[in-house]
């Protein structure tokens, strides 16, 4: 077996994503209550990205967002596309919220594995970029 770069095993793992989403007509299903309740901590250039990012996809809405910088929070509810975007100042609070399904991890770091394993412990899905170590 060859060794496979991780463009490329990316492109495979999102070809089979999206051919198992498909039903035998060729439609992709999804119901109203698929839709994923989505929160960004950390709300710099990249969360900011992630906000617009996420807002974009179809079965997807982020209802949250959480900064220590109350500028940055209320920037990345703005970019979110509605009005009921909750905003935090302590992730801990957003990850007591039921109703969020998915958090992506975009602080700096150090950050990123406690934010990651909270999140985690807290029964969220979990997105983060960078390795979660900073040394």
């Amino acid at each position: 077996m060859g060794e496979y770069s991780r463009r490329t095993f990316l492109r495979a793992a999102g070809a089979g994503l999206a051919v198992s989403a498909l039903d035998a007509s060729g439609a992709a299903k999804a119901q109203a209550s698929e839709c994923v309740r989505h929160a960004v901590i950390g709300i710099g250039n990249q969360g900011s990205g992630h906000v617009r990012r996420f807002a974009a996809q179809p079965d997807c809405e982020v209802v949250a967002v959480c900064d220590v910088d109350p500028e940055r929070r209320a920037k990345g509810a703005s970019l979110a596309g509605h009005d009921n975007v909750a905003q935090y100042e302590d992730l801990r609070e957003l990850l007591e919220d039921p109703s969020i399904d998915s958090v992506s991890v975009v602080t700096p770091d150090h950050w990123h594995t406690p934010a990651a394993l909270l999140a985690l412990q807290a029964g969220k899905h979990v997105y983060v970029e960078k390795p979660c170590c900073h040394n």
